[in-house]
């Protein structure tokens, strides 16, 4: 069970008008495990994992309970006014910087929320959470006699009532999408409703546009302090809403603050792709996030792998991209941009409860999961022509479930008066119905009358029993055939 979160969890629900960081000497993936309060005239103490509001003092005056912090092992020191950072980043703890406007017992409550909400921690929380608010939109519902939805701040549906033949347009689409449809949201910032909504207005009311397809509705904005989360709707049905309707509402609104705090700081499930590029040219090609983007509902993800290499020419690559995603997502859809040319996979994304295979960028090769086999053990000529030759030393596989490597020990000759560079020899191996380049081939340089030796390795088809080695320089080919065992 999580003790704790990390620190940019915190920040990402406290937000940027309320809180800033200045410097962050271990970066924003320290653990948090509890949020305490320091008055620079009580002892200055503090623990590992703390996040440490420092009131009473602003600026330089805030040095020694920074310090103190930092001794204390503490996560991140909050305070107000912008200066510190040198001190902060000497004591090697996280410094933020409050707003001027913000209350303490703001920061506090919401900073609190988010620790103890990861207490509670892990899957089974997300889904006490989204259980919740299911519970509670119908318990909405029931108060205002209306059709009830919850949304955040992206106007993305987390948990709404059930309803019969009542459900206008508007509501029906944005619970079919997940997310409310863009046409009717532009009317409803048109209309000022948001504007409205965010900046705590009470009760706010949205006449019947038969036209429009739309009901009468109210909705009531979910505030954390000046800290908007989110928005509750209440359509009217058949039977106009009760007369308590918008009292029910509006208490509705503030108690639900507590589990739209805990819904925003779920820890977020992370996709992990395992990629390879081949690259059959002779130029080098990017290999990187940028390639990458997978589309989630409305939303499309940039890749947080932060892979950025080139895929030599003639090689093939492994690579890993990860996606963070939000919690409960069940399909998505991978876009591969290269050349400017888009393709798309569908991804199913549901758990299967099975841990993670293969996440390393490079298939093991571990004698505990591959059987090997040696296929040449005496010298056998690849090529030979002009001043260069290519003999090949020894072969082997090794099989694996879901791989075969075809390993090349190889030995250049120059037999020229200027070096060389083994790049001038291009192999390739046809297995399998298909022509493979080699993603391992040696990189250097062959001295003038002199010898290198190096590795060149294939992953061919599981399937494959015969491999055709093809190795050309300039203009010449020449073929070897291989059994592989």
């Amino acid at each position: 069970m999580s003790t704790g979160t990390s620190l940019r969890h915190v920040l990402a629900t406290l937000g940027e008008p309320l809180v800033e960081v200045v410097v962050a000497p271990h970066g924003l993936g320290v653990g948090v495990t509890d949020v305490v309060i320091l008055d620079p005239e009580d002892p200055l103490e503090a623990s590992p994992g703390d996040l440490v509001l420092v009131i009473g003092a602003r600026g330089r005056a805030a040095a020694p309970a920074i310090r103190a912090a930092g001794r204390g092992g503490a996560a991140a020191v909050a305070v107000k006014g912008a200066t510190g950072a040198d001190v902060a980043a000497d004591a090697g703890v996280a410094l933020l910087t409050v707003g001027a406007e913000a209350r303490w017992e703001q920061v506090e409550s919401l900073a609190r929320g988010v620790v103890e909400a990861a207490r509670a921690g892990g899957e089974a929380a997300g889904g006490e959470v989204l259980g919740d608010l299911f519970a509670l939109a119908q318990t909405i519902a029931t108060l205002t006699g209306g059709l009830v939805s919850i949304e955040d701040t992206a106007n993305r549906v987390l948990a709404y009532s059930r309803a019969g033949d009542e459900v206008d347009e508007l509501r029906r689409l944005s619970i079919l999408g997940r997310e409310g449809p863009e046409r009717y949201l532009a009317m409803l910032r048109e209309w000022g409703v948001y504007q409205r909504l965010r900046a705590g207005e009470g009760i706010v009311r949205v006449d019947e546009r038969p036209d429009l397809g739309i009901r009468r509705r109210i909705a009531a904005g979910i505030h954390a302090g000046k800290q908007p989360l989110g928005t509750i709707w209440v359509q009217e049905g058949a039977q106009p809403l009760t007369e308590r309707a918008e009292l029910a509402l509006l208490g509705a609104s503030r108690t639900l603050a507590p589990q739209l705090i805990r819904a925003r700081t779920l820890p977020s499930p992370e996709l992990r792709l395992r990629v390879r590029v081949m690259n059959s040219g002779r130029n080098d090609v990017n290999f990187w996030d940028d390639s990458f983007r997978l589309a989630v509902g409305g939303d499309v993800l940039s890749p947080t792998s932060g892979l950025n290499s080139l895929a030599p020419g003639n090689s093939l690559r492994y690579g890993i991209i990860t996606f963070r995603l939000r919690p409960q997502t069940r399909s998505g859809t991978l876009r591969i941009v290269s050349n400017q040319e888009t393709a798309e996979i569908p991804l199913d994304l549901s758990p299967t409860g099975r841990p993670p295979v293969d996440e390393q960028a490079e298939i093991a090769d571990s004698s505990a999961q591959a059987i090997t086999a040696g296929v040449v053990s005496e010298p056998v000529p690849l090529f030979d022509g002009g001043d260069m030759s290519v003999t090949l030393q020894r072969a082997s596989t090794r099989r694996f479930a879901n791989a075969l490597r075809f390993n090349l020990s190889l030995r250049m000759a120059n037999r020229g008066r200027y070096d060389a560079h083994s790049t001038m020899i291009m192999m390739r191996a046809d297995a399998g119905g298909e022509q493979r380049p080699p993603f391992q081939f040696p990189n250097t340089t062959i001295a003038a009358m002199a010898t290198a030796t190096g590795n060149a390795i294939f992953d061919l088809p599981t399937t494959a029993t015969r491999a055709v080695v093809r190795t050309t320089i300039g203009d010449q080919t020449t073929e070897k055939t291989f059994d592989l065992k």
